[in-house]
C-alpha cells in the first residue's frame, strides 16, 4: 500500500459514529449522484458556496475544479462507480492532496456537500436535462493536464474518450458483448440487434449524456484557454441563461452558450469533425456530412477499442463479424443529432429507432 492510501485507510477508520453514513469522514449523506433535473439555479449557488468559503478562498480554480471532478469521479467514488472512478485520479495530474477527500463539511455546508454529491443532471430553462458532472471530467484534463502515459497507450482524443465518444463507444462495446449478438451459434435477427443496441445507447449514452458531453467540451475548451482566470459559477451562469432564447435570437450572440451548444461544440471539438462556417460571425456551422461520418466512425471506433481495451483492428474484426450494419446506423443517427441540433438547438436522442 502506499503511503498516501494508508493515510487515507488511517482516515477513513477513524471516523465517528455519526460520520459512518457519510460517503467518507465529514462527506455526502445522500445517495450518489440520484437527483435528475436539479435547478441549473440551485447547482450554481452550490458551486457559489465553494468560492466564497472560507475554507477555500485561496485556492485556484484549478483546484476547484479538480475538486469537483474528484467528487464525481475519483477513488472516493470507486464505491459507487467502479474502478473506473480510480483510473481518473491515475490518469490526471494533481493540483490537490491525492489523500485529501474532494469536499466536506469543513468547506462547504451538507445541504451544497450533499446538493452537488446528490446530482445527476440539472435542468436548463429550456427543460433539458444535462448531466453536469461530465464536465468536470473534461475540464480536469484540459485544464489541469493528465498522463503522458495514457495520451501515449491510448487511441482516442481523450476529451473525446471521456465525453461523446466514450459514451457511445461504452454502448457499442455493450452491444457487441451481449449475449445475443455474441454467440457463435446464435445468429440474431437485424431487429434483434437494433434493440439490443438501443437499449445500450439508453443506458450508456442517454440524452442528458449526451448533452453533459457536448457542453464538458465547449466549456472545457473555453476554459483551457483562460490561465484559470474565470470563476466557475459565472462561466455556468452565463452559459446557460440564455437557454430559452429562440435560434434567431442566439445566434446573435457572441460567447458560448447552450441555446447554440450544438454550433460551439462542433467549432471546438478534437478530434475534428468537419464543419462549415467555423469563422463565421454570428457563428452559423453546418456539417460537411460525408467527411463528418468518417470523422465520427474513427473517433468511435478509437473509444469502444479504448473502453473495450482491445485494439482498433481487434474492434474492426468484432463488427465486421457481427454488428457494423448497426455500428453505422448509430453513426448515421448521431450524425442527424448533430444537423437537427445545429438546426433547432434541440434534437430527439436517443432515435425511436435504428
Amino acid at each position: 500500500m502506499t503511503p498516501a492510501f494508508a493515510l487515507l485507510t488511517d482516515f477513513l477508520a477513524a471516523q465517528t459514529a455519526s460520520e459512518a453514513a457519510a460517503a467518507w469522514p465529514k462527506g455526502p449523506t445522500v445517495g450518489y449522484r440520484g437527483s435528475s433535473g436539479v435547478p441549473i439555479a440551485s447547482y450554481i449557488g452550490w458551486l457559489r458556496e465553494i468560492e466564497t468559503s472560507p475554507a477555500l478562498r485561496s485556492e485556484s480554480v484549478t483546484i476547484t475544479v479538480q475538486r469537483l471532478r474528484r467528487l464525481y469521479y475519483s477513488s472516493f467514488t470507486a464505491v459507487f462507480k467502479g474502478a473506473t472512478a480510480s483510473s481518473a485520479d491515475e490518469i490526471m495530474d494533481d493540483v490537490m492532496a491525492a489523500e485529501a477527500p474532494p469536499l466536506t463539511t469543513d468547506h462547504i455546508s451538507e445541504r451544497a456537500l450533499n446538493g452537488l454529491f446528490g446530482t445527476r443532471s440539472v435542468r436548463t430553462a429550456r427543460g433539458l436535462d444535462v448531466d453536469i458532472g461530465h464536465v468536470w471530467m473534461v475540464a480536469d484534463w484540459l485544464v489541469n493536464g493528465g498522463s503522458l502515459m495514457a495520451r501515449a497507450y491510448l487511441d482516442s482524443e481523450l476529451s473525446a474518450l471521456f465525453s461523446w465518444a466514450g459514451d457511445l463507444g461504452s454502448a457499442v462495446k455493450a452491444f457487441r458483448d451481449h449475449e445475443s449478438v455474441r454467440v457463435a451459434d446464435d445468429v440474431p435477427s437485424t431487429a434483434i440487434k437494433k434493440q439490443v443496441l438501443l437499449d445500450a445507447v439508453k443506458e450508456f449514452a442517454a440524452k442528458d449524456d449526451l448533452l453533459g458531453d457536448l457542453d464538458a467540451v465547449v466549456l472545457g475548451r473555453r476554459w483551457e484557454t483562460m490561465g484559470g482566470s474565470f470563476v466557475l459559477s459565472t462561466e455556468l451562469e452565463n452559459y446557460y441563461k440564455d437557454d430559452i432564447k429562440t435560434q434567431a435570437q442566439a445566434k446573435l450572440l457572441t460567447y458560448p452558450h447552450s441555446a447554440r451548444r450544438f454550433h460551439y461544440f462542433l467549432k471546438v471539438v478534437e478530434p475534428d469533425i468537419p464543419i462549415q462556417g467555423e469563422a463565421s460571425a454570428p457563428l452559423d456551422i453546418s456539417l460537411k456530412e460525408a467527411d463528418a461520418t468518417a470523422a465520427i466512425t474513427a473517433a468511435l471506433t478509437s473509444a469502444t477499442a479504448d473502453t473495450w481495451k482491445k485494439s482498433i483492428a481487434e474492434i474492426n474484426r468484432k463488427l465486421d463479424d457481427r454488428g457494423r450494419a448497426e455500428f453505422n446506423t448509430l453513426i448515421a443517427k448521431f450524425v442527424e443529432f448533430l444537423k437537427v441540433g445545429l438546426r433547432d438547438g434541440d434534437a430527439l436522442w436517443p432515435p425511436a429507432a435504428l
